[in-house]
């Protein structure tokens, strides 16, 4: 009997060892790249240094990284996809330091400190265009998982099964921001017309970038990228983002910036998202509408009406009904995400899966979140996106990737207690990565 099995206490550990288990966003490479993290090693959370340089309001620390490749494998993760996302430039000058007795003055001191004490960070990831910046994330993520035995990036359908015959952690590539599609040419274009939209560019210069960013995307088919999410927190050339800060980060953001952050929900694609979700369509990347506003997320879904295999998925999302921000998915949304045989990715984010940051722990409101998913969309389409190493704050009880047990262990005790071990054991299986290795097997370069 059910009972009776639970009486183990080494039974969720003989569960998640079992199960194949997915993370669906991920954030190695990034800090790797920004900060000189070595991905081969364990690194420590906790430092001097780490704790000096902790962010508040965002509740982040910059120097830790929850998602090297010891992490990794000790946390018996099978497949994670490696999401390289380029900082947008916009945020160097939002973001000030505000002294506190002073009233009114904005201090922008990230944007001339950053040469100074992170140079390569500069060169590499900010002083050059989107698209090399990712490239380079993604190179040092190949280079440093070919030292690594029990890691390995895989390119296509046929490499994946391989690192899982062979038991070794498969690292896939992923794009975090239709942005990250932009080179030089549109760099250059951005800064010769700072105060217009892109619909409002030259004919001529509306032709260079759309080619460049078609160009781009075939590159990214080619190193095998699994997904690209189509925005993020500044409007693409693809998409129109929400606002998914907390919104106590507006202490740290110019005061005159205010207003034009507040995002317009209605506005939905831009002028180069339909031909390029065609595009990534026609190359099997996956279209992920994290970030991306309701109205865009509408029109994408009218898009992959004509399609016969999973495209669209949530990488890193939360429900609506639980937490009302425009971020999360509404119950329509979540089955129509189900109904065409797409995964939602739960966030492990205090502030994104109840909408404020009170409490350190957050694995129950994780486990509430997929509790819901699974009843709005049946269990098949939820899955983990955790963005750890993402800048988001995880919450104090999987604040590391080899916590992630502890997910298995929430899950069963609380989800489908109805049904007999086996249905249990299986269906929560399918929410650590059988689904989300579906719709790899069936959309990813299909």
């Amino acid at each position: 009997m059910a009972w009776q099995r639970l009486r183990h206490p080494e039974h969720w550990l003989d569960l998640h060892a079992e199960s194949t288990v997915v993370d669906l966003h991920v954030h190695p490479a990034l800090k790797a790249a920004w900060f000189r993290k070595d991905l081969r090693r364990d690194n420590p959370l906790d430092n001097p240094l780490n704790r000096l340089l902790e962010v508040d309001p965002a509740g982040v620390s910059p120097l830790t990284l929850r998602t090297d490749f010891p992490k990794l494998v000790n946390a018996g993760v099978d497949v994670a996809l490696s999401t390289v996302y380029a900082l947008e430039h916009d945020s160097l000058n939002d973001f000030v330091f505000r002294v506190g007795p002073i009233r009114g003055i904005d201090y922008q001191v990230i944007r001339p400190l950053l040469p100074v004490f992170f140079p390569r960070l500069w060169r590499d990831h900010i002083n050059t265009d989107y698209f090399a910046s990712i490239t380079k994330m993604m190179d040092l993520l190949e280079e440093e998982a070919a030292q690594f035995a029990g890691v390995r990036v895989v390119k296509d359908q046929t490499a994946l099964t391989a690192a899982l015959d062979d038991g070794v952690t498969a690292l896939i590539h992923a794009v975090e921001g239709g942005h990250c599609l932009e080179g030089p040419e549109t760099r250059a274009r951005r800064e010769r017309y700072p105060e217009r939209k892109l619909p409002q560019y030259p004919a001529e210069d509306r032709r260079v970038i759309r080619e460049e960013l078609s160009a781009n995307l075939e590159q990214l088919a080619a190193r095998g990228a699994a997904y690209i999410t189509l925005t993020h927190f500044y409007p693409s050339a693809l998409a129109n983002p929400v606002f998914p800060y907390p919104e106590r980060i507006f202490e740290v953001l110019r005061r005159d910036r205010w207003p034009w952050l507040w995002r317009d929900l209605t506005q939905g694609l831009e002028l180069f998202g339909r031909q390029l979700i065609a595009q990534m369509c026609e190359h099997g990347i996956l279209i992920d509408i994290s970030h991306a506003s309701p109205t865009a997320r509408e029109q994408v879904y009218d898009i992959a009406e004509g399609y016969d295999r999973p495209v669209v998925i949530a990488s890193h999302m939360g429900a609506h009904s639980l937490n009302p921000n425009p971020y999360n998915l509404r119950d329509w949304e979540i089955r129509w995400i189900a109904d065409h045989g797409g995964v939602i990715g739960v966030i492990f984010s205090n502030y994104i899966l109840q909408g404020h940051e009170d409490t350190l722990l957050g694995l129950g409101q994780i486990a509430r979140t997929l509790e819901h998913l699974i009843n709005v969309g049946g269990s098949e389409c939820v899955a983990l996106g955790t963005d750890l190493d993402g800048f988001s704050n995880p919450p104090d009880d999987v604040i590391r990737m080899d916590d992630l047990n502890r997910l298995t262990q929430r899950l069963l005790v609380e989800t489908f207690t109805g049904a007999d071990v086996h249905t249990r054991r299986e269906r929560i299986g399918a929410i650590l990565g059988g689904n989300a290795l579906r719709v790899l097997r069936e959309g990813w370069q299909r």
